[in-house]
């Protein structure tokens, strides 16, 4: 959908505040004006001091949600297209501080061979990850089942923003906040039979869930076993629905970074979903860039159709991740905050599509692949309503509002 009202007014047949409603709403926090003493430091010692402040929050990050322990060896997967320099800088002081060694391993979708990463999780039991290795030689999948076998645990991490971790930043978030948080929605989540998910925009869909067999996962970010692994920024509730039972028109004001990185869409696109499959996808150019991306995503896959299956559905609890929309006045293709912190926006639902082999017990569906796209539906105008009842929601009578038109009150009342 077009940001920039000026340049697309016109190209949608919205009216304004409709189009207004997927810009950051107004209960977003304004950020703190600096002091006149920051304004007044030279910028090498304020360089210094954001970077010090980073790194403790850094050092909190990985002992409260990654659980590392004294003296556990830390491989860093150091790929330049999916972790900015800043990050690997703060990671660097964090780990030094904590006394922790570690070993920066550089990687690429188009140079590492598979048989050269399982030799360094030997030596290491913790992963932090920037590879978003989405067209790896070695596929997510089997990097998960390596570490099964060598008992390593992973925060997978890519398109990591360096300010997520100043304060108030999405990487702040308190543990024991959100884990209530989590708690409270998974209670309002367990016995949906199903859900219908609309927008002011347009989306009206339907999605049966396999209540009683697949479970809700609360993603915390504790990373404490071996074999685990969950992503940072964390705070997520997810599980797969009934693959086969989702059904309706699902709008896009975004894209997944894999895409597109822009901020927001030159017009709207538009999914038919039929069978839990997208059978349809219309809109302008970026709803080309991504019928572009399945096509060549769907060579690569054992299952050329595993890519257009509808995979997850998933509601973000964050009360500090931002949504992917950076300048509200700015043009549509200006870059926006990464995918994976904007899905974890409380209020924020997600829906994915493709491999929905989660790794979470109780969540796994029955597809397999190597791609897996989440694509957010942000809190403003959306609506979500829970049924309990398998006939009341084939007759779509005595539903529960989760959320209503963006209010959560029915999420946590």
């Amino acid at each position: 959908m077009p940001l920039d009202h000026q340049e697309t007014q016109g190209q949608s047949s919205l009216e304004p505040n409709e189009t207004a409603s997927i810009t950051p709403s107004t209960y977003e926090k304004e950020p703190v004006a600096s002091s006149p003493s920051d304004r007044n430091r030279p910028p090498v010692l304020n360089e210094i001091l954001q970077l010090k402040n980073r790194a403790k929050n850094a050092e909190k990050l990985l002992l409260g949600f990654g659980e590392l322990k004294p003296h556990e060896g830390v491989l860093i997967f150091n790929d330049p297209s999916g972790m900015e320099p800043a990050v690997l800088q703060v990671l660097k002081c964090a780990l030094a501080d904590l006394g922790n060694p570690y070993t920066v391993l550089d990687v690429s979708d188009a140079t590492t061979e598979p048989e050269t990463v399982p030799p360094h999780l030997k030596n290491h039991s913790f992963i932090w990850s920037s590879w978003g290795m989405d067209e790896a030689k070695l596929p997510i999948g089997d990097l998960i089942l390596k570490l099964k076998e060598s008992g390593c645990r992973m925060a997978y991490c890519p398109g990591f923003k360096a300010d997520s971790l100043d304060e108030g930043g999405a990487a702040t978030e308190d543990r024991h906040e959100l884990e209530t948080r989590l708690d409270r929605m998974e209670t309002r989540l367990k016995n949906s039979v199903g859900l219908r998910i609309q927008t002011s925009y347009g989306t009206d869909l339907k999605m049966a869930l396999k209540q009683g067999k697949r479970s809700w996962f609360k993603e915390l970010g504790n990373i404490a076993l071996g074999g685990e692994w969950g992503n940072f920024p964390s705070g997520e509730v997810f599980t797969t629905p009934d693959e086969e039972k989702v059904e309706g028109t699902l709008v896009l004001p975004f894209l997944h970074r894999d895409i597109i990185q822009g901020q927001g869409v030159d017009e709207f696109v538009h999914l038919t979903i039929r069978g839990g499959k997208i059978a349809k996808i219309d809109g302008g150019k970026a709803a080309d860039a991504y019928r572009e991306f399945l096509k060549k995503r769907s060579t690569h896959e054992t299952d050329p159709l595993s890519v257009i299956n509808c995979a997850e559905i998933a509601f973000g609890a964050n009360s500090k991740a931002r949504t992917t929309v950076v300048n509200p006045e700015g043009h549509y293709s200006e870059v926006g905050i990464p995918t994976l912190e904007a899905e974890k926006r409380l209020g924020t639902i997600h829906i994915a599509f493709g491999n929905s082999q989660h790794g979470s017990e109780g969540t796994d569906g029955h597809t397999y692949g190597n791609t897996h796209v989440d694509f957010v539906i942000p809190r403003q105008g959306l609506t979500v309503t829970s049924y309990e009842n398998a006939e009341d929601f084939r007759r779509q009578k005595n539903g529960r509002r989760l959320i209503d038109q963006g209010d959560l009150g029915g999420l946590f009342g």
